[in-house]
């Protein structure tokens, strides 16, 4: 499963050459190296619609003309179900998962282990994270850090102090995530749901430049993305993020 943050990956299970799930990540920049219908995703690579015995693998871009081509907007990511009369298009990423959690419940997204736990939990978490979390770090801080040192005209410090705003004004929303995590180990509870997906992708890219020592100051935040960064989902979804040296 990836969400439209970023990457993340669970076990699930769907019948072969009929989603089509278009994602990419939004530090992603390999250009295509084909075409074709756009027809499943792994771990953010979109494969195209071939016969069963081709693996090709294709990578674009936000905005770009293929992905202009699925949402009108040019947004990540937007599934297609070919099994259903019409074909099923979803865009946004809560209804993605909203829909794989009726069409695929195994492993469940939206329902916390231990079953005591509210489902509303893990709601709340994934839209934190879409709502205030991600526009805090990747547009206040992360993306602006990444342009300047790109550019190459400005020395660390002047770097540190351009973006020592987007710090300031992200503190308050990693205090009220701080308030929001459960005891552990995930997001909600003792196994990955949809919260943990949408949450440690921007935590991963701050985690990546100097500003990620921001961190130190929230022990939950901290504790757990350093354990949900050893779980194979982040493992394997961790090419083409910034922390592997990708680029805006």
């Amino acid at each position: 499963i990836v969400t439209g943050v970023q990457t993340c990956a669970l076990p699930i299970s769907l019948p072969p050459r009929r989603h089509a799930l278009l994602h990419l990540h939004p530090f992603r920049r390999t250009r295509p190296r084909s075409q074709g219908t756009l027809v499943r995703t792994t771990h953010g690579r979109v494969r195209p619609s071939l016969p069963p015995q081709l693996s090709l693998t294709l990578s674009t871009s936000p905005h770009s003309a293929s992905v202009s081509a699925h949402h009108p907007l040019g947004f990540i990511p937007v599934l297609y179900d070919l099994s259903t009369s019409p074909p099923l298009r979803l865009s946004e990423s809560l209804a993605i998962i909203t829909y794989l959690e009726r069409a695929h419940p195994s492993p469940p997204l939206l329902a916390p282990t231990p079953s005591t736990l509210l489902p509303e939990r893990i709601h709340e978490l994934a839209s934190f994270a879409a709502s205030h979390l991600f526009p805090k770090i990747e547009f206040g801080v992360v993306k602006p850090r990444v342009a300047a040192m790109d550019e190459g005209t400005k020395s660390e410090a002047e770097i540190a102090e351009s973006v020592r705003g987007g710090v300031e004004a992200l503190k308050p929303v990693l205090r009220a995530l701080e308030g929001m995590l459960g005891e552990g180990p995930y997001a909600v509870g003792t196994r990955i749901t949809a919260a943990d997906c949408m949450l440690y992708p921007p935590i991963a890219d701050l985690k990546a430049i100097p500003e990620g020592k921001v961190l130190e100051g929230f022990i939950k935040v901290s504790a757990w993305s350093a354990f949900f960064a050893m779980t194979e989902g982040a493992k394997e979804t961790e090419e083409g993020t910034l922390a592997v040296g990708a680029r805006p």
